[in-house]
């Protein structure tokens, strides 16, 4: 299901992942990450639904990292983020809502 985007982009964001495989997949393939096994060996499908605070961005590949537990993944693979490009960038205000996502 795709959120709408509710809030900038930045560092310390909490954020969490899609729960779709295939935008997962999509995405990944997108950024140039590595499908279907991350860098670390570890199954990216094994990322969806987690949750964390975004401690780096790369608009190089439009990924986010994700602290260290979720590492890194395309921006759009997360969720309110579907719909973002590089214009949306300072489109939005909002606060951070880590708390209530749960």
């Amino acid at each position: 299901m795709a959120h709408v985007l509710e809030t900038r982009l930045e560092l310390g964001l909490c954020v969490c992942v899609t729960d779709d495989s295939a935008l997962l997949e999509q995405e990944c393939r997108a950024s140039g990450l590595e499908w279907p096994d991350g860098g670390d060996g570890l199954p990216r499908i094994s990322k969806l639904g987690m949750q964390g605070h975004i401690s780096d961005l790369d608009f190089s590949d439009n990924t986010a990292e994700i602290g260290v537990a979720v590492g890194w993944l395309p921006i759009r693979a997360l969720a309110g983020f579907e719909a973002w490009t590089r214009q949306t960038v300072d489109s939005s205000d909002s606060e951070d809502d880590c708390a209530t996502n749960g």
